[in-house]
């Protein structure tokens, strides 16, 4: 039998409702304190991606999607995981 994979995402949720460890609101006031410019100046440029410190903040129109370690950022198996993930929400999978 294969082992149950938890996504990074399910893992954070499950941090935030279950276990009530941090408050997803409290962490979006930070970023934008720390980086909300930057972001703000790549949203406005139509960037996708914008590395900062060492980290890769993805973003689909005006909306951060992800952080990834910026060693990480552009390669090809990332680019499936984003798709495949994209795929799941929008409900193309089969």
């Amino acid at each position: 039998m294969k082992p149950v994979i938890i996504s990074d995402h399910a893992a954070a949720r499950y941090f935030e409702r279950v276990e009530a460890g941090f408050d997803v609101e409290e962490v979006r006031k930070r970023m934008l304190n720390a980086i909300g410019s930057q972001l703000k100046a790549a949203a406005a440029t139509g960037s996708t991606s914008i590395p900062i410190d060492g980290f890769t903040y993805l973003l689909e129109g005006r909306t951060v999607t992800t952080v990834i370690d910026g060693s990480r950022a552009m390669t090809r198996g990332n680019h499936r995981q984003r798709k495949r993930a994209r795929q799941v929400r929008e409900g193309e999978t089969q």
